[in-house]
């Protein structure tokens, strides 16, 4: 089984002002916009306001995903359970870093259960939060999107 504290190379650091352009350009691709409950792309005015607000907020851990280089990125919204949001670089997709993100989260965010929302569409990702246990507990519609909510239930796994 794949864990992504052994792999190689492999690691987080906070977003960063930065990082504003890249992760404006990884928002804005093609494919992560067709993947995303969000799908409209929106100019850097609105970006910039809204990563400033990101990596400010103390409800939210953003993060940047090094390997060699940055490669994709994720936020966990700190509620009542955690809520994990993630992307894959453009150039990097297929090589199992969206697997090792969820793995980073499942091992670092242990008191809370994860939730995470997943088009219906989004294959790819589906099988990564199955791969990592996660049950479908709702699925819904909004804006004309089958939306699945998936969770993994973390609250007792550990005591």
């Amino acid at each position: 089984i794949y864990n992504a504290k052994y792999s190689q190379n492999f690691s987080v650091r906070k977003a960063k002002i930065t990082d504003i352009k890249l992760i404006y350009e990884w928002n804005n691709d093609i494919t992560t916009r067709k993947n995303s409950i969000s799908e409209s792309q929106f100019d850097f005015h609105e970006h910039k306001k809204w990563f400033l607000k990101s990596i400010k907020n103390d409800d939210l851990d953003f993060f940047v995903v090094i390997q060699n280089g940055p490669v994709g990125s994720f936020r966990v919204e700190k509620k009542e359970n955690f809520l994990i949001s993630f992307l894959v670089a453009p150039e990097y997709r297929g090589m199992k870093i969206g697997s090792k993100i969820i793995s980073y989260v499942i091992n670092n965010y242990v008191e809370k259960n994860i939730n995470a929302y997943v088009l219906e569409s989004n294959l790819f990702s589906q099988k990564i939060f199955k791969k990592y246990d996660f049950k479908i507990a709702s699925k819904f519609s909004k804006n004309n999107k089958q939306i699945i909510k998936f969770q993994k239930n973390q609250k007792n796994e550990f005591i």
